[in-house]
C-alpha cells in the first residue's frame, strides 16, 4: 500500500494581482513557478521512490527560458507511512520557503535575512494533505479528483499577510527610486547570457510600452499605445481528468498539457508577447494589440486555440474523453493605465464571461483613453463564417484595404447609432439588410468605400445567424449588463476594429 501526497501553494492570486510593471508581475508568477520546481526537486531528492504525477516535472524545463510553467498544486505517490511522509513534507516546505527567502534576500541586498526568512515563512503558504491509497484512488478515480476538494479547503482557510509596503517582496517588486526593475533584473529567475521574453534587444526589463508597441513603429496609429492582457483556459478538463484511471494516465495528460503550454508561449514570444504563466492548460500573457509579424491579437489568440485542439486530439481519441476546448478573458488598455487593474479584470472575463454556458468562448473588454468601454463575448470559433474569423478579416481590411477606414467605420457606428430600430426592424421581419445599407451609404464620396461596407453588412449577417454572441447593454441600468441585440453587438465589434485604423495620440 502506498501513500499519497497533494500540495498547493500561494496566496498566487492575491500577489500577482498587486503589482504595476510587467517585469513585478513576470517575477511574482515566476517565483511561484520557481517554488512549485524547488518542492518537486526535494521531493525527488529526499524521498525515496517518489513518483511525481502532476505536474510532469522535468528538471531541463526550470525557467531556463524564463517562462514558469509548473502548476500549484503538486500530486504524488511512495511508499513511505504516514508519519514519516508528513516529516519530511514537514522539512522540504521549510527548506523551500528558506530558499525563496535567501534568493530574495540576495536579489535586494537586504543585511537582514532573518527578517527576510520570517517575512517569507509566514506569507508563502504551502499546504498538502495525505491519503492511502484507498481514499486517493476510491470510486475508480484518480489522484487529482479526488483530492483537489480538500486543497481547495486548505486554500479558502489559509492566512496571509498583505498590504504590507515595506515587506521584502514590495521591495523586489518595486525595486529603488528610479529603477523599478533594478532587483528583478538581477534576481535568480532570469537566466544568465540568455534571451528570453521578459528582456528587450538590450537586455533591459520590457515595460508597457515596448510591449504595446515591439517594433517601435512611428506610424501615428494609436494601437500603438493600448496593450492586452490575456488569459486563457481549457474547458472539459475534468472530463479528460476522469477519463485518466491510473497515475500512468494522468502522467501522460500532464505531458500533453506541458507541450501545449511551452507551444503557446513560443507563439507569444514570436508574435512580441510576454509569456507571465504558461502551466497545465492556463496561460496568463501581455501582448501589443498588433505583433511583430503584422498580425492581430485575434490571430494569436486562433493560432493559440489551433495549438490546443492539436495537443490535445490524441490524448483525447486515445482516451475516449470528449475533446477540451479552450477559452480567453482579454482585455485591452491604454499603456499609462493601471496593469493591476487590468490583471484583475481578465480573471472574472475569462471565468464569468467567457466560461459562462457553453464555455469556448473569447470575452473582450477593451478601455478607450476617452473613457468609452465596451465588452463583447464571442464563441471560440475561427471557421469561415464565423463571428471572431470575420471580425479577424474586418481589421485586415481597415489596415490594408481602406485608405480612410476609421472614417468608413464611424459613419457605419453612427448609422447604426441612428438608426438602430429601422435596423432591428429588418431584422425581426426578415428583411435583407443590404437595403438598409444601400439607403444609408447613397452618396457619391462613400462608392470607393463599398467593398468594405458591404463586409461590415456581411458581418452583421454572421453575428445574427450564429446568434451566441453577447455585449454590453448601452441602455442597461447595471453597468456592463449583457444583451443579444444584434446592433449592440455590432456596434461593440466594430468599436474594437476601429482601434486598429485610428491615428492620432492616445
Amino acid at each position: 500500500m502506498r501513500n499519497y501526497a497533494a500540495i498547493t501553494i500561494g496566496p498566487i492570486i492575491e500577489t500577482i494581482s498587486s503589482v504595476s510593471t510587467p517585469g513585478a508581475l513576470w517575477c511574482a508568477s515566476g517565483m511561484f513557478s520557481d517554488l512549485a520546481s524547488s518542492l518537486c526537486r526535494k521531493i525527488l531528492g529526499q524521498i525515496p521512490e517518489a513518483k511525481i504525477i502532476s505536474p510532469a516535472y522535468d528538471e531541463k524545463l526550470d525557467c531556463k527560458d524564463g517562462i514558469g510553467r509548473w502548476h500549484d498544486r503538486i500530486f504524488f505517490h511512495c511508499p513511505l507511512g504516514d508519519d514519516e511522509l508528513y516529516e519530511k513534507l514537514k522539512s522540504i516546505s521549510e527548506e523551500a520557503k528558506n530558499e525563496l527567502a535567501d534568493n530574495i534576500c540576495k536579489a535586494i541586498g537586504s543585511n537582514n535575512a532573518d527578517a527576510v526568512a520570517d517575512y517569507i515563512r509566514n506569507y508563502i503558504q504551502i499546504n498538502w494533505i495525505t491519503a492511502p491509497q484507498d481514499t486517493a484512488e476510491a470510486d475508480g478515480k484518480n489522484c487529482i479528483l479526488n483530492l483537489s476538494k480538500y486543497l481547495d479547503s486548505a486554500e479558502l482557510s489559509a492566512n496571509f499577510s498583505h498590504n504590507e509596503t515595506s515587506s521584502p517582496l514590495t521591495r523586489l517588486f518595486n525595486g529603488e527610486d528610479g529603477a523599478k526593475n533594478s532587483f528583478i533584473k538581477k534576481c535568480w529567475l532570469v537566466p544568465e547570457g540568455k534571451k528570453i521574453q521578459i528582456l528587450d534587444s538590450f537586455g533591459k526589463i520590457r515595460d508597457i510600452s515596448s510591449i504595446a508597441n515591439p517594433n517601435d513603429k512611428k506610424d501615428g496609429k494609436k494601437i500603438r499605445s493600448y496593450f492586452a492582457v490575456v488569459q486563457s483556459d481549457g474547458d472539459g478538463m475534468g472530463k479528460c481528468l476522469e477519463s485518466c484511471s491510473s497515475a500512468d494516465d494522468v502522467k501522460a495528460f500532464s505531458q500533453v498539457c506541458i507541450k501545449y503550454t511551452q507551444e503557446a508561449s513560443e507563439l507569444i514570444g514570436a508574435y512580441g508577447g510576454l509569456t507571465v504563466y504558461a502551466g497545465g492548460d492556463d496561460l496568463l500573457f501581455l501582448a501589443p494589440l498588433e505583433g511583430l509579424n503584422g498580425e492581430n491579437i485575434l490571430t494569436l489568440c486562433k493560432n493559440i486555440t489551433q495549438t490546443f485542439n492539436e495537443s490535445f486530439s490524441d490524448f483525447s481519441s486515445k482516451s475516449g474523453c470528449t475533446a477540451p476546448t479552450l477559452s480567453f478573458g482579454l482585455t485591452v488598455n491604454f499603456t499609462s493605465s493601471p496593469l493591476y487593474e487590468a490583471v484583475k479584470e481578465v480573471i472574472p472575463l475569462l471565468m464569468h464571461d467567457a466560461k459562462s454556458g457553453e464555455k469556448n468562448k473569447i470575452a473582450i473588454a477593451f478601455h478607450k483613453h476617452s473613457g468609452q468601454s465596451s465588452k463583447f463575448v464571442a464563441p471560440n470559433r475561427w471557421e469561415d463564417n464565423t463571428p471572431l474569423g470575420e471580425l479577424e478579416k474586418l481589421i485586415g481590411k481597415s489596415l490594408a484595404a481602406t485608405s480612410n477606414a476609421d472614417e468608413t467605420i464611424r459613419s457605419v457606428l453612427y448609422a447604426l447609432d441612428t438608426f438602430s430600430s429601422a435596423y432591428e426592424l429588418c431584422r425581426s421581419k426578415n428583411i435583407d439588410t443590404q437595403n438598409f445599407f444601400d439607403n444609408t451609404f447613397d452618396n457619391d464620396g462613400q462608392a470607393g468605400n463599398r467593398a468594405y461596407i458591404n463586409s461590415v453588412k456581411k458581418f452583421g449577417d454572421i453575428i445574427a445567424s450564429d446568434g451566441s454572441c453577447l455585449a454590453t447593454d448601452g441602455n442597461a441600468k447595471i453597468a456592463g449588463s449583457m444583451t443579444d441585440k444584434e446592433t449592440n453587438i455590432l456596434n461593440a465589434m466594430l468599436r474594437f476594429a476601429k482601434l486598429y485604423s485610428e491615428r492620432g495620440d492616445g
